[in-house]
This record gives structure tokens, C-alpha cells and sequence, in this order.
């Protein structure tokens, strides 16, 4: 592992509004074969294996999605959950020599927390010895991880991942006497409608469109914040600048632009979640959860790019990992397999929850079993493919900065809304902060 990854330990906040898989039995066997397995798992020697992760979970959830199934599945292991807190986050843990045998994690937290605290481990030979279908995920969710380990291994199974999609609030649009927007719009679509629809009616100011911003962080042009050959910036491009550019244009429609009085995202949702406000937005499926009973939404696919057609946003997910130290490598990478089951993630996408197993029937299936999204337009997930991870750089570099450039990048992005900075300053700005990041990392 690279030293400048082991010296750097920031745990990175991360929001992700999809929830976790739901607890299911693993049955389908004739008596004679479950007790057959019974006994075999009796003759197994007991073992605990230890469950702890940067993203907080809480012991009755753990239970009810993952302890509870384990406990079902393998009578002989008892899984026992450690939730992060004051003394208990994963660096108190190894410091503490406290052994995991199980993490999971998002994409940024793998170079800056898995990899820093050595916790990272190839389970390649674990697949292979288990003869583990890789090709069941979609290929992204995989590439995204390797771009952390110069392409090299398996460092993580997929866990869960969210595609972001249009919500939009159905009884603006009835107000207005405006058609719904459709799957497949373009930005320059979206512009066009966000244009339509920001108006003021019955003493109400309306926003068209808002939170376009997310868009820069997993952007649709798989647009990589570095240089592909050395450690340097590569931001002050035409590519970033289209992308800038493209929000930019939104928010500035006159009467649109985001609340300026803070460098907060919270208040954009707000006004779609509470006020009630904003025609449409741009966020993460799963957000819904979060919506009062009384907002009457729907969703389309995301816009895309003319120069990309049906590509969505670069992939976010959460991975499963067995850790460097686990006594217990083989069981806990059974385990996992178990969680992520084909029969599992079906009941968890008829739930309406997006997994990352890339199957026909698991697709067609989503949402057939949540009465709560009966009659949306679920199918709007799939129009779009997962966005490629951006190009692989030469092996040696420092990767683990990414996350920390794409944040320079939007606050760049946020100078442009608030303070009128034009784009061609706000990208040479985040040129030389990312650089400056670089020098740094270098001197530690």
C-alpha cells in the first residue's frame, strides 16, 4: 500500500438514500436437503464474525438486514455488530487491535479510511476458490473501485448503488397546465421546461429546476478532476467547462437560481421536499423515503448530454469487504455471497430498492412489492446507463485525492452561482487548489 495513503485517515461524510437489503431465508430445499445442511452446519466449528463500518447502521437495523438472515443461514456463526461512535469509529478499532472480519464502505472512504488503515484486501483468490460471478454486477460499479488500486484485484463486492433521476412535483405542473417531462430529455430539455416553469403565481415565486449541482461530482462525461500521467490538475478543460457551463445556464435562468445565502445544498432540497416550490430536481433514487406524504411526485430519467445520450451519472456504490486481518477470510467471504444472493437482491428491487446486480428479471421486477411507489414511473431508472468511471492513470499515482478535487471543483461550481465568478476563473481556481492539494500530500 502506498505510503501517503497509509499517513492519510479522514473519514469522508457520505449520503446515500438507498436503503440496506432487507432480511430474507435462503429455503427452496427439500426437507431431506435443509436438514442434511443443518447437520453439516452443526459439525462446523462456531466462530463470531465482527461487522464495523464508517457508515452508521444502528444494532436493530443490523438485526432486522443482516445479523438476523446470517444467523438463519449459518447456525454456527454469530455475527456481532460494532456501531461507529466516540471510540468505536474504524481507526479506534485497529488502533485498539480490535479485529473486523467485515466492512462495508463508499467509494471515497476506500483510499482515505480501508486502504489508510490497511484494512484493504484482494479477494481474488476468494472468488476464484467459490467460483464467484463477478459479471453479475455492472461492470462500473467494479472499474470505479480499481481506479483506486491501479486496476488491479477485487478490493470489494458490491453492495448497493443509486442512479440520480428528475423528481418532479406533478401538481405544479397541473397548476401551470404544463405537460410532464418525459424520459429521455436532454439538458437543453431541461432548460427549455426549467425556463417554462419558473414563474411567480397567486403571490408564490416557483422554481423550475434545482440541486444541478450534483451533477459535477459524478458527472455524465466521466471527466476525471486529474491528469492521467502525473500528479497534477486537469480541470481547466472545455469538457469541464461544458459541464459548468450547462448548470451554470440553469440556475441563472432569472428567478431560479439556488437560495444564496449559504453554501449549503440542504435549503435547494428543501424547497422541492417542504416548500413545495420547485417544478423539478435532480437527486439520488431512494430520496423519496424522505418526502411528506403530501407531495405528489413522479420521476423521469436524468437528462443527459447531446454528446452523451442515454448515459446517467458515474457510479457511487457501497462495497462489502473482507478485511486484511479476519482470522476468518473464507466464512466471512460466504457470507457476503450470501447477502448478495440473486434470490436476495430480487426481493430487495420488488421492495423498489436499486441493487447492483445487473439482470434482466431483477430489473423488470422493481417495485412490484412496494405498494408506496404502485403507479410511478419506475421503469425511468433504466432508461439511462451507469456513466463509466473516468480513465484508469498510470500506476504510482496519488488517486486517493479525488474526492478532495471533485469538492474544489464544486466549490468552484458554487462561486460561479453565489458570486458571479465566471467559469473560465472558477476552473483555473480549481486548478490551483487541486495542485496545491497535490504538494502537499507530497510533503507528509
Amino acid at each position: 500500500m502506498k505510503t501517503w495513503l497509509r499517513k492519510k485517515i479522514a473519514i469522508v461524510p457520505f449520503f446515500l438514500s438507498v436503503t440496506l437489503l432487507a432480511a430474507c431465508s435462503g429455503g427452496g430445499g427439500t426437507p431431506l436437503q435443509e436438514g442434511t445442511a443443518n447437520k453439516e452446519a452443526e459439525k462446523k466449528e462456531p466462530i463470531e464474525l465482527v461487522f464495523a463500518s464508517h457508515i452508521g447502521l444502528g444494532q436493530e437495523r443490523f438485526d432486522k438486514e443482516i445479523g438476523n438472515p446470517i444467523r438463519e443461514k449459518f447456525p454456527h456463526i454469530t455475527p456481532k455488530y460494532i456501531e461507529r461512535g466516540q471510540g468505536t469509529n474504524l481507526p479506534d478499532l485497529v488502533a485498539a487491535g480490535t479485529v473486523v472480519d467485515i466492512t462495508w464502505y463508499s467509494t471515497t472512504s476506500f483510499s482515505n479510511t480501508i486502504q489508510a488503515l490497511g484494512l484493504d484486501y484482494d479477494m481474488t483468490e476468494l472468488a476464484k476458490k467459490y467460483n464467484y460471478d463477478m459479471n453479475r454486477f455492472y461492470p462500473q460499479l467494479l472499474d470505479t473501485l480499481k481506479y483506486f488500486t491501479d486496476g488491479k484485484g477485487i478490493y470489494g463486492i458490491p453492495k448497493e448503488m443509486s442512479q440520480s433521476v428528475m423528481y418532479y412535483n406533478k401538481d405544479i405542473f397541473d397548476k401551470f397546465g404544463v405537460p410532464y417531462p418525459k424520459d429521455g430529455m436532454t439538458w437543453d430539455d431541461a432548460y427549455d421546461l426549467a425556463k417554462l416553469m419558473t414563474r411567480s403565481m397567486d403571490g408564490v415565486d416557483y422554481r423550475g429546476l434545482s440541486s444541478a449541482h450534483t451533477m459535477i461530482g459524478l458527472n455524465q462525461m466521466s471527466l476525471s478532476p486529474f491528469d492521467p500521467k502525473q500528479d497534477k490538475a486537469n480541470v481547466n478543460t472545455d469538457g469541464w467547462k461544458t459541464i459548468m457551463s450547462t448548470m451554470e445556464r440553469i440556475y441563472k435562468i432569472p428567478g431560479n437560481n439556488r437560495p444564496t445565502n449559504t453554501r449549503s445544498a440542504t435549503p435547494e432540497i428543501e424547497q422541492f421536499e417542504k416548500q413545495k416550490n420547485v417544478a423539478m430536481t435532480t437527486l439520488g433514487w431512494g430520496r423519496q423515503i424522505n418526502f411528506p406524504p403530501d407531495l405528489n411526485w413522479d420521476i423521469v430519467s436524468l437528462p443527459t448530454f447531446k454528446e452523451k445520450p442515454k448515459t446517467g451519472v458515474q457510479a457511487f456504490p457501497i462495497y462489502w469487504s473482507v478485511t486484511s486481518n479476519s482470522k476468518y477470510k473464507d466464512q466471512a467471504f460466504e457470507v457476503i455471497m450470501y447477502l448478495m444472493s440473486d434470490e436476495r437482491m430480487m426481493e430487495a428491487s420488488k421492495r423498489g430498492e436499486e441493487v447492483p446486480v445487473n439482470k434482466p428479471e431483477i430489473k423488470k421486477a422493481f417495485g412490484t412489492d412496494a405498494p408506496a411507489l404502485k403507479g410511478k414511473n419506475l421503469q425511468a431508472l433504466f432508461v439511462n446507463n451507469v456513466a463509466p468511471m473516468e480513465p484508469m492513470r498510470a500506476p504510482g499515482l496519488n488517486s486517493g485525492l479525488r474526492q478532495d478535487a471533485l469538492n474544489l471543483v464544486n466549490e468552484s461550481f458554487t462561486d460561479m452561482l453565489l458570486n458571479n465568478v465566471d467559469v473560465n476563473t472558477a476552473l483555473r481556481t480549481a486548478e490551483e487548489k487541486i495542485n496545491q492539494k497535490f504538494e502537499e500530500a507530497k510533503k507528509k
